[in-house]
């Protein structure tokens, strides 16, 4: 298990004995196997969600089991819609960020370049730290900038701050890692803590600028759809949501008025997740 899943695993627990120790303080009588659930109304549930609100997500998972094998009756948590707006750059700030970014001469290069990777392509600090001159794949007449498996084209004029880079660490390094953004020590780049504390120096919270871009290059999605399809096959495409961070408005249309076939839809709606989980073999 990673770090991130033993402190979910561990919250889980936490909060679930939490809850189980609320109720046996209401005087809740034990069920067949001690435990403290078989008669927990809805109004004790949502008495303990007044009281801790947070921890509902968490819970409810937890009482859906409870209510499957029958040691409680169907209780609901609401679970509320995320604030994610909260967590967005208005369009005219970002756009606005984006043009200071761009025409501000007394801006680093280094600087130009970690603010519109974070703010256009939804990079995070530690992996615009990591970018080598390997990243960067230089064409006739273009430059494309590795972000995941797929080096992705830049338009300009980030794709002349990237060059600048390139040949700043290609002629100032001998060392077998050539940083696009090299730190104070020889042959190490920038950390993370360096790049997230140069972007808030120019205003962009690198969190709410990932949020930003992330939905903005959802809102292409049709055609990045497309890409992926003609990339790794539809075969291996899932269709899935972020729910609660972002609701699941448009989620069918999503795929309903993309132009791929009926059959290629059918696949990624359920197909490909049937035959994964083996549901296609349950008559």
């Amino acid at each position: 298990m990673t770090h991130g899943q033993v402190h979910d695993a561990r919250a889980y627990v936490t909060q679930v004995i939490q809850l189980l120790n609320w109720l046996s303080s209401q005087n809740i009588p034990l069920s067949s196997q001690n435990i403290p659930l078989s008669a927990c109304s809805q109004d004790l549930i949502d008495a303990w969600l007044d009281e801790n609100p947070a921890r509902g997500p968490r819970v409810q998972g937890f009482l859906v089991r409870t209510s499957r094998k029958g040691h409680t009756r169907q209780l609901a948590v609401p679970l509320g819609t995320p604030a994610f707006t909260g967590q967005l750059i208005a369009q005219d700030a970002r756009w606005s960020l984006v043009s200071r970014l761009i025409h501000d001469e007394e801006i680093p290069i280094v600087d130009k370049t970690a603010g519109l990777l974070a703010l256009l392509f939804a990079q995070q600090p530690h992996r615009i730290a990591e970018l080598t001159t390997d990243d960067v794949h230089l064409t006739a007449g273009a430059v494309a900038l590795r972000l995941g498996s797929i080096p992705a084209q830049m338009p300009p004029p980030l794709d002349e701050l990237l060059l600048a880079l390139h040949a700043d660490a290609v002629a100032g390094s001998t060392a077998a890692e050539r940083w696009l953004f090299p730190g104070r020590y020889p042959g190490r780049p920038l950390s993370r803590s360096q790049v997230m504390r140069r972007l808030h120096a120019l205003g962009i919270r690198p969190r709410m600028a990932r949020s930003t871009a992330l939905v903005e290059l959802a809102s292409e999605l049709p055609a990045q759809l497309r890409y992926c399809v003609d990339t790794v096959g539809v075969d291996r495409i899932i269709h899935a949501v972020d729910f609660p961070m972002i609701g699941n408005e448009g989620a069918v249309p999503f795929l309903a008025d993309s132009d791929l076939s009926d059959e290629d839809k059918d696949k990624i709606a359920h197909g490909n997740a049937d035959k994964l989980l083996g549901l296609d073999r349950i008559q």
